[in-house]
């Protein structure tokens, strides 16, 4: 089970480099974009590039964020229950979300399987409209790595989190 939560960890560590990568391209290309219109020269395709950026930053940073519990948690019904019906209640929402995500995998992998078969791609510089869906579904699994793993901590640590 530990190398589970170790596999976890270095799948999420590498998703937040990517996101962090990809993040500061963004942002290089919008810097360059906005200067460049002044010149009368913007950057070609900005929009697409931006657009696609953005899923890849938010779907690699889910991974990560869920790890280091940095997202919103609200804990107040948790304190004020007893341990072992708070620990209950994290695996069954762990579980959940296990659940959750599996299911959004599976319909962004059904989004992309159709956009390989149609064959949709971006208006200006023709990337193939599959990527989105194809990166989402892959970020969604390593969530449920995540989540899955944070279940067996709890399960296998008598409850201590």
């Amino acid at each position: 089970m530990k190398k589970i939560s170790v596999a976890a960890m270095q799948l999420s560590k590498g998703m937040d480099v990517i996101g962090g990568v990809v993040l500061v391209l963004m942002m290089l290309v919008t810097v360059c974009d906005v200067v460049l219109r002044y010149v009368g020269h913007p950057v070609f395709g900005s929009y697409d590039m931006i657009t696609f950026g953005a899923v890849i930053v938010v779907g690699c940073a889910m991974p990560r964020t869920s790890i280091e519990r940095t997202h919103t948690f609200v804990d107040i019904l948790i304190e004020k229950i007893s341990p072992a019906k708070g620990n209950g209640l994290l695996v069954f929402t762990r579980i959940l979300n296990v659940l959750l995500f599996l299911f959004l995998a599976w319909s962004l992998f059904d989004v992309a399987r159709t956009a390989v078969k149609t064959g949709e791609t971006s208006l200006l510089l023709s990337i193939p409209l599959y990527i989105p869906p194809g990166v989402l579904t892959i970020c969604c699994l390593a969530e449920c790595l995540v989540h899955a793993s944070k279940v067996m901590e709890i399960v296998s640590s008598g409850g201590r989190r």
